[in-house]
């Protein structure tokens, strides 16, 4: 009974849409509230009449809104209230804002009115099979199989009713052969009027009989709209969909390890945002790409493109895509990769009417900036005669093949068909069968890997009025041919029939073959019994390898409900596949027959393009040798991987020479050093390929340059110096004084020392002068009386120069003798002691760690770190109130490094600072913050739902079931609590009753804090519907508060939902 009831609400729905519309001539207004109820047939006291009434405030639509044949204007009001962020006022912007899923958001409210998830279908197993069930119209024709047309390139099979007799409408589906094992294959569509969740069908005999079942709902999901799938090596099949709770919408992933007969929930793809739509999905098939198996989508969350992916790891953080160029809604998007691993995200704008490309060559780790293919004539969406409900969306189907030099990617959309009078959206043909404006399939490709485009062609352009539409483009990358379908009316002449048509390139998209009929009987979504509503869906879908072709598509022959069906195309291009592995080495060359390649940077190779047989696989590389030296491969009809090989190499030397300047001087490279000889060369053996940096040193002499980075490559390298070497100069000693020093007058005698990196001063000093003799100093080379540093120049023969934080390297002083005297010199060079730390775990945060003299505070995640410690043994102690530590202390001893793990445990006890359970009003007051309806009482039972306090005999209780939505009133104590300034951490908990019901409506509780004379949100608002039943305790962070008196408070906000309930509220501190 429920299902037939499903059925009949459908049908009414459909039935609403076309009542819904004004008489000829009459003004355009919204809709009174009974019209509205009477075209929803909302029934008496459902969730849906509540809604519609609670969403009549059209003060901030637009007039188009009035207009809008099949989104009701309180659904409009009612998404904006959860979606206040969006644009609604781009005038460039023919979305309005709204998400296209807002129609099958309307269908799923009509046929499921209490907002409850309906019942699954019944899983079928694999193994029925769903066949052309109109043969028997050939023979009718007398010419059997008159309409299998047959291009060069495809020959259509058996149309399969993929997803089975349905009674309520599927459409709007996907479809993905499993590249390594080509007999299993999974499809998905829509089933919003049965029971909301995304129907998955599989086959593990090339698609002649198929099972069917339905999705899990992921917790707080009502419904699926929008599928995708595909398939990883490991045979793991997957799927994405919108999963959608009123207003909140999300992208989710689900997973089957059985090749679609049973689906788990595998995590939300979106992240936090929750105006999500459109998404698509592709896996890197790609045994040579170093990013094989990575799981990409992409999606628009209101205006802009995101793209995520998903690793061995997991889902990633969504990376917005779209930059300024788009300046509308970027719907309709796709993404594809190449053998190479690269990725490429296709997505349309509805403001600029551009579509773009965006590449990433690192595994969708980053994104370079979109590429702008094309400006079409239309934007966002097409009305035909044979889709004028929900209309044609003009998405774009994207494809990327690489092979060796070709580096192809591709775009296929529907599009007006440019001619004169069909180039702009007041030219779109709508209902108009005679109307000369018809649209067409366009194409353009980039042989560049994406950075420039070709001009679009049309692939199939007939000289009749015909509308073609819902394009899916596939690539055959075992031979690169490209596939395409959509549906055409070309075979009514009313122009209202469809039928869907296969096309083919073998060339990469320079030319096309002739269209192919694949259906055996035509669809007609206008006349009475169609879904009106969704008609055909937003997309069909196309998957092909190994010469066959799979579509997807929307299908009501003989007036039945839409279903999904498919049919194996051939194409007669020979099938080619690929062997691929690793050489055990990076840069091998690994031959198979008369092909080659080279292993990357990962030491993994592919081979493409072999056609079935046994080859010889062999690596070959310089310096190297293999196990095994080759390999016996046998291709069938699949790619063959695993041919792994190991390498031994010894990687080839060269050496480093040069002149150093002078003899006798210590050169350095990496770890190797030699001597210049008499001549002042040196030379070095011995370096692999890559980078040194090369240093000459020698007492009494600077060089320039002080040193030289040098690559290598493949052959020997040179580096040459100069040096400037002091000669009857004497060196100094740091701290050490040079007695018995004596000059002449006018005369200079000279002295230099070596200063290492990191010292921090760098003292010359004269002392026992007998007469005035002057100090000079400079850096890397002799002062003179007008090239120095620092020249005291008094009278005095002692005389100082200082330099902090000095360069290292040679430094020299001069004397010179302004009078003949005698002397003592010093130089002394000041260099810090090393200190290290002590590190580890303190087993609790706000600990102090003590080790000698020295201390430190773990952190939040009670980790601590002491340091500017010398090399020594300390006792390292953890000190808390409240806490004991074992062990008590550690003894450590630093020598010469840092020193970690050094971790306690601690027991702490815990500080109660507030603690109420709503027994007594005393303390607690109410204030409205927002209308006059919500109001806060405390109550030993519960309505609406019906429940029992948490603890003890009363709790806190919010009427958001009377409340008007968007009301809000505080529950508050009037006076505070102090919270100590020396608390680690703070901690709020609370109990909050959670129930199932009005699951769309956002009644919300607010924690707030005031220190003062203003009230401040803590953490976000917790939803009274979160998917379970039952008291849930929540825990908020206060810690920001410590060191103040705060006041607590509780925002009850109105939902027009359930009566929000909440008990226990305490606060504590370690």
């Amino acid at each position: 009974m429920k299902k037939a009831f499903v059925v009949l609400s459908v049908a009414l729905f459909y039935a609403a849409i076309g009542s819904a519309a004004p008489p000829p001539g009459t003004p355009s207004r919204f809709p009174t509230v009974d019209e509205q109820l009477k075209s929803a047939h909302a029934n008496k006291g459902s969730a849906l009449e509540k809604l519609i009434h609670a969403n009549q405030d059209f003060s901030k639509l637009k007039s188009r809104d009035m207009d809008d044949k099949i989104v009701p204007p309180w659904l409009k009001v009612y998404w904006r209230k959860g979606h206040p962020e969006a644009n609604y006022d781009n005038p460039n912007d023919p979305t309005g804002g709204y998400p296209l899923v807002l129609k099958e958001v309307l269908e799923w409210m009509m046929t499921h009115q209490d907002f409850q998830p309906g019942f699954s279908e019944a899983s079928m197993e694999e193994g029925t099979s769903f066949g052309d069930h109109d043969a028997d119209e050939e023979e009718r024709m007398g010419v059997p199989g008159w309409w299998r047309l047959q291009s060069n390139g495809g020959t259509p099979g058996t149309n399969v009713r993929t997803s089975g007799a349905q009674t309520a409408s599927r459409s709007e589906s996907d479809i993905r052969i499993n590249y390594w094992n080509t007999q299993k294959i999974i499809a998905a569509s829509n089933n919003i009027g049965g029971s909301g969740t995304q129907g998955m069908y599989y086959s593990s005999d090339a698609g002649v009989t198929w099972g069917q079942t339905n999705l899990p709902l992921a917790s707080g999901d009502s419904f699926h709209s929008d599928p995708t799938v595909d398939w990883s090596s490991d045979g793991t099949a997957w799927s994405t969909t919108m999963g959608i709770n009123g207003s909140v919408l999300k992208v989710q992933s689900y997973k089957s390890t059985n090749s679609g007969a049973t689906w788990t929930f595998d995590g939300t793809i979106s992240g936090s945002q929750t105006n999500t739509d459109k998404q698509m999905q592709w896996i890197d098939h790609s045994a040579s790409s170093a990013f094989a198996n990575n799981n990409y989508v992409i999606w628009h969350n209101g205006n802009p493109a995101f793209m995520n992916r998903r690793t061995s790891t997991g889902w990633g953080t969504p990376i917005q895509v779209s930059d300024g160029q788009a300046t509308g809604t970027c719907i309709g998007a796709d993404v594809k990769t190449n053998a190479n691993g690269d990725v490429f995200g296709f997505f349309p704008d509805t403001g600029s009417r551009g579509i773009y490309v965006v590449k990433s060559t690192n595994g969708g780790g980053s994104y370079a900036a979109p590429v702008k293919l094309v400006t079409t004539y239309d934007s966002y969406d097409i009305g035909v005669p044979a889709f004028n409900s929900r209309r044609i969306l003009l998405y774009v189907s994207g494809g990327a093949y690489r092979n060796g030099t070709t580096n192809n990617v591709y775009a296929l959309w529907t599009d007006l068909s440019g001619a004169t009078g069909c180039t702009t959206s007041t030219n779109e043909p709508g209902s108009s069968v005679s109307s000369t404006c018809k649209t067409r399939i366009w194409f353009a490709r980039s042989t560049d890997g994406g950075a420039t485009w070709s001009a679009r062609v049309k692939i199939n352009d007939q000289s009749g009025l015909n509308d073609q539409f819902n394009p899916f483009l596939a690539v055959d990358e075992t031979n690169g041919t490209i596939g395409a379908i959509y549906y055409d009316t070309v075979a009514d002449a009313g122009r209202k029939k469809v039928d869907i048509y296969y096309q083919m390139s073998s060339d990469g998209g320079v030319t096309w073959d002739a269209a192919v009929k694949v259906t055996t009987a035509q669809t007609d979504e206008t006349i009475a019994g169609a879904d009106s509503g969704n008609q055909f869906g937003d997309y069909n879908s196309l998957s092909g390898y190994g010469n066959a072709f799979f579509p997807s598509w929307t299908d009501r022959r003989n007036n039945a409900k839409e279903e999904i069906w498919t049919a194996k195309i051939t194409t007669s291009t020979t099938p080619t596949f690929s062997i691929s592995g690793s050489a055990g080495t990076s840069g091998a060359t690994v031959t198979a027959g008369s092909s080659s390649t080279t292993s990357d940077a990962s030491n993994n190779y592919s081979i493409a393009s072999l056609a079935a047989g046994t080859y010889s696989v062999t690596p070959s590389k310089s310096g190297c040798t293999f196990s095994p030296s080759s390999q016996s491969v046998t291709i069938t009809a699949s790619n063959v991987t695993g041919v792994n090989f190991s390498a031994t190499c010894s990687a080839p030397t060269f050496s480093i020479s040069g002149n150093a300047g002078t003899s006798g001087a210590t050169v350095t490279a990496g770890s190797s050093s030699t001597t210049s000889d008499a001549s002042s060369n040196y030379a070095m053996s011995g370096f692999v390929a890559g980078t040194y940096t090369v240093t000459p040193s020698k007492s009494g002499c600077t060089f320039s340059p002080a040193s030289q980075s040098v690559t290598i490559t493949s052959s020997n390298a040179t580096a040459n110096f100069t040096a400037t070497c002091g000669s009857g100069d004497i060196q100094l000693t740091s701290g050490v004084p040079v007695t018995g020093q004596s000059v002449a007058q006018g005369a200079w005698k000279y002295y230099y020392i070596t200063v290492p990196s990191g010292a921090t001063n760098l003292t010359f000093a004269t002392t026992n002068a007998t007469a005035d003799v002057d100090i000079f100093t400079q850096f890397g080379a002799k002062p003179t009386s007008s090239s120095y540093i620092c020249r005291p120049f008094t009278a005095s023969g002692n005389e100082t120069c200082s330099a902090t934080n000095p360069s290292a390297g040679t430094w020299w002083v001069g004397v010179n003798g302004y009078a003949a005297g005698s002397f003592t010199i010093t130089g002394t060079v000041t260099v810090p002691t090393p200190t290290y730390s002590i590190s580890g775990s303190a087993g609790t945060p706000g600990a102090i760690v003590t080790a000698g003299s020295q201390s430190g505070t773990s952190d939040g995640s009670n980790n601590y770190a002491v340091s500017g410690l010398a090399n020594g043994t300390y006792t390292v102690t953890p000190t808390k109130s409240g806490c004991t530590f074992s062990p008590a202390s550690l003894s450590v001893t630093v020598s010469g490094a840092n020193v970690t793990g050094q971790n306690f445990t601690a027991n702490c006890s815990s500080s109660t600072l507030f603690s109420n359970g709503f027994e007594s009003a005393t303390g607690w007051a109410t204030v409205q913050i927002s209308g006059t309806t919500g109001a806060w009482t405390l109550v030993a039972s519960g309505t609406n739902p019906t429940l029992s306090p948490h603890g003890g005999t009363y709790m806190g209780k919010f009427n958001s079931y009377d409340a008007t939505s968007g009301h809000q009133t505080r529950i508050y104590q009037t006076t505070g609590f102090a919270v100590p300034g020396t608390a680690s951490t703070v901690t709020l908990k609370f109990w909050m009753y959670h129930d199932t019901g009005y699951s769309t409506y956002p009644d919300k509780v607010q924690v707030q804090v005031s220190t003062g004379s203003t009230w401040a949100n803590v953490g976000t608002a917790i939803n009274r519907y979160d998917g379970s039943t039952g008291w849930k305790q929540h825990t908020i962070d206060l810690t920001a508060y410590k060191g103040t008196t705060v006041q607590l408070g509780f925002l009850g906000m109105s939902g027009f939902g359930n009566n929000e309930y909440i008990d226990d509220v305490v606060v504590t501190t370690p």
